[in-house]
C-alpha cells in the first residue's frame, strides 16, 4: 500500500512529531509513504529515512497555489490513499487534491475545537474516513453532524520502551 501524507507543520512536535512515527511505523509494516511537507519545515528531513519527500513552498496555510502543487504531486505518485494530517487550509486543499485525483482520502484531527458548521459538513463530506485521537474529538465532530460511520478513534499512544531507555528509576521514587 502507498500513502501520501500531507504534513504542514513547520516544528516537529505535536502532530508533526506524531505523522514521523506514523510513517516510520508504516515502513515496518511494509507500506511504502510519501510525505508532502512545506519547504523549510523540520518533518522533511526526519521523515527522509521512512518516506519519500516533496518539500512544496507555502504562503502561509490559505495559499491556493498548495492544491495545485499537491494535485501535480498525488498524480505523480498514483496513492492508494491521501493522509491529511494538517489543519487550518492545508487539509481543505489535501482534501480537494485527492478528490480531484480521484484517491481516496482519509483526515486525521488531532484538536477538539469546533468549527463553521458549515465548513465541517463540507469537508468531511468529501473525506472517506476522519480519524480522531480521542473520544472527546470524534464526540465533537458527532455534534457537528458527521456521520458516526466516517469516524473512527485512534488515541495517540506512547511506545514505553522508547521513552524508559536511560531512565533512573531511583528519580521517580
Amino acid at each position: 500500500m502507498h500513502i501520501l501524507h500531507v504534513e504542514t507543520g513547520r516544528h516537529l512536535y505535536g502532530g508533526a512529531l506524531q505523522v514521523l512515527y506514523l510513517v516510520k511505523g508504516l515502513k515496518k509494516q511494509g507500506c511504502r509513504s510519501t510525505l508532502v511537507c512545506a519547504k523549510g519545515s523540520k518533518i522533511g528531513e526526519a521523515a527522509s529515512v521512512a518516506a519519500t519527500i516533496h518539500k512544496v513552498p507555502m504562503v502561509g496555510e490559505l495559499d491556493p497555489r498548495f492544491v495545485l502543487q499537491l494535485e501535480q504531486v498525488i498524480r505523480a505518485e498514483c496513492p492508494d490513499i491521501v493522509h491529511v494530517h494538517s489543519r487550518r487550509g492545508a487539509d481543505f486543499w489535501g482534501i480537494i487534491a485527492a478528490r480531484l485525483n480521484r484517491t481516496k482520502v482519509v483526515l486525521t484531527r488531532r484538536v477538539d475545537n469546533p468549527e463553521l458548521p458549515r465548513v465541517a459538513q463540507i469537508k468531511y463530506r468529501l473525506c472517506d474516513r476522519v480519524i480522531t485521537i480521542s473520544e472527546g474529538i470524534r464526540r465533537v465532530l458527532l455534534s457537528e453532524g458527521i456521520p458516526a460511520h466516517k469516524i473512527v478513534c485512534v488515541p495517540s499512544g506512547l511506545a514505553i520502551e522508547q521513552d524508559n531507555q536511560g531512565c533512573k528509576s531511583e528519580w521517580f521514587r
